[in-house]
């Protein structure tokens, strides 16, 4: 997985420079893509979310995994092509972190929410995956700490706890690539998964195998 950022030497969030100077002196709106060997997008992100939930004007993509093998493409743009100021571009792949003890607290089934449809977080040979009901996909999870999870769309995920340590659900970034990008929504955690969950899993696999 790779946590690409860009950053502007004039951020257009850059209070220290006047408005009226801003395109002399060079402000870059910073905006990044990753576009997968077939030319499709993979990822795409703009303002940065600080700590106490402002914008920042960086760019940065926590980390984004290759779901394929092929050359892929990295574009450093600016918003609306405008104020294409100079800027630095950073890149450092991720050493997979991995705790199977830990990460088998996960386990269990949520609610994600606005749009209530439920996830199923399992361990299979030593690996974490999500599975959604209502879409009927597997996806597996990239650590990249003990509590943070990457996935192949680049979308972040966040496990929390409530005041006793148990795991009581998620926060989830959005990719700007989907209709409902750019921001958190948080998961639930409902349950344990059902006794006769990776039966029916592997049922579903099979029928979506084909013949």
């Amino acid at each position: 997985a790779l946590p690409i950022q860009m950053l502007a030497d004039h951020p257009l969030t850059d209070q220290t420079v006047p408005v009226d100077e801003r395109f002399e002196s060079g402000v870059l709106d910073t905006v990044l893509y990753v576009v997968r060997p077939n030319g499709a997008l993979l990822f795409r992100t703009d303002d940065d979310i600080a700590a106490d939930g402002t914008q920042l004007s960086d760019a940065n993509i926590l980390a984004t995994a290759l779901p394929e093998d092929g050359v892929y493409r990295i574009e450093a743009r600016s918003a609306l092509d405008d104020h294409a100021g100079a800027y630095t571009l950073r890149i450092k792949p991720l050493e997979r972190i991995w705790n199977e003890e830990l990460f088998s607290e996960y386990v269990g089934v949520y609610l994600d929410g606005p749009w209530e449809y439920h996830l199923y977080v399992f361990m299979q040979d030593g690996r974490l995956y999500d599975y959604v009901q209502e879409g009927g996909y597997v996806e597996e999870y990239f650590p990249i700490s003990e509590t943070e999870f990457v996935l192949p769309d680049g979308i972040f995920e966040r496990f929390t706890r409530d005041e006793t340590g148990k795991v009581d659900g998620y926060d989830v970034y959005i990719s700007l690539i989907h209709p409902v990008g750019g921001r958190w929504y948080r998961g639930t955690r409902i349950g344990d998964l059902p006794d006769d969950f990776y039966e029916t899993l592997e049922n579903v696999l099979r029928d979506d195998s084909g013949p």
